[in-house]
């Protein structure tokens, strides 16, 4: 039981941090089909993007409540 608990936490840890390494090579992908320069400003190659997305998505909502 505890052994099914631990590969369980340890999928979905592993499903996010491949959640985020897919965002960053989409939008990667994104800046060069339309000409721009890509998220490599947050942290290394731009995997912080998504963490300072959720920051603003955050400070959004709690500004039209």
């Amino acid at each position: 039981m505890l052994l099914m608990v631990l590969l369980l936490l340890i999928e979905i840890i592993v499903l996010l941090a491949l959640a985020v390494v897919l965002s960053g090579y989409e939008r990667r992908c994104m800046s060069l089909l339309h000409n721009r320069d890509g998220p490599v400003v947050y942290l290394i190659l731009g995997l912080g993007q998504p963490i300072v997305d959720g920051g603003k998505l955050l400070m959004k909502s709690m500004m039209q409540s």
